[in-house]
């Protein structure tokens, strides 16, 4: 399938560079608000004690897992929407708007990241700038697959805490510590041609 935008020999298409920098703004957005949330006490106090209320019902849950196991067939034969609903409330916790709000972006950014992949398994991007060398671009791909699988695993990883396990932050956190290491490594090689090499390498995606 061709891209329907002429592609320059030296840059981006039109449709790459609108994801691209789509991404960057639902990124600065979601971690404006992530960072947002860690300072607002209330928010963060409440999520604490949701995910202790689900360590109790964990509990409990193992002191009876015969009755849950047959409550869980019980409600197999007599599907009634229950729990769908339930894992909508605990991704979405409607009385924390701005967990909320950090949710939908994450998912947001989750969602782009997955165009963005599929995109560029049936669109051929344009050749490597002339001005890198080999080892830059080594550099810039191991870079962008690194930048990639953070795209993936941040907003999953956040979503794994709020549904399944409060040991999934350290994989959470990890992911954006890795993240923003691949991201000087790409930003500081883009600002190196630009401002010493002076080549407009930024240019290509503008």
């Amino acid at each position: 399938m061709a891209d329907p935008t002429p592609t320059a020999p030296t840059g981006y298409s039109r449709t790459t560079k609108v994801l691209h920098w789509a991404t960057v703004v639902l990124l600065l957005a979601q971690f404006s608000v992530g960072y947002a949330l860690d300072m607002d006490d209330d928010p963060a106090e409440a999520a604490r004690e949701a995910r202790a209320d689900r360590l109790e019902e964990r509990a409990d849950r193992d002191e009876s897992r015969e009755e849950a196991l047959e409550a869980r067939a019980d409600r197999l034969e007599d599907v009634d929407g229950d729990a769908p609903a339930a894992l909508l409330d605990r991704v979405f916790n409607w009385d924390e708007p701005l967990l909320t709000l950090h949710v939908v972006l994450g998912l947001s950014v989750l969602l782009l990241a997955v165009v963005r992949l599929v995109r560029r398994r049936v669109v051929a991007l344009p050749p490597w700038a002339e001005t890198l060398s080999a080892g830059e671009r080594r550099w810039e791909h191991w870079t962008e697959q690194v930048l990639y699988a953070t795209l993936v695993v941040m907003p999953l990883s956040g979503v794994g805490v709020l549904l399944v396990d409060d040991d999934l932050l350290s994989l959470h956190v990890g992911a954006h510590v890795t993240f923003f290491v691949a991201l000087a490594a790409h930003v500081g090689l883009v600002l190196k041609h630009q401002l010493v090499n002076r080549d407009r390498l930024l240019h290509r995606m503008l």
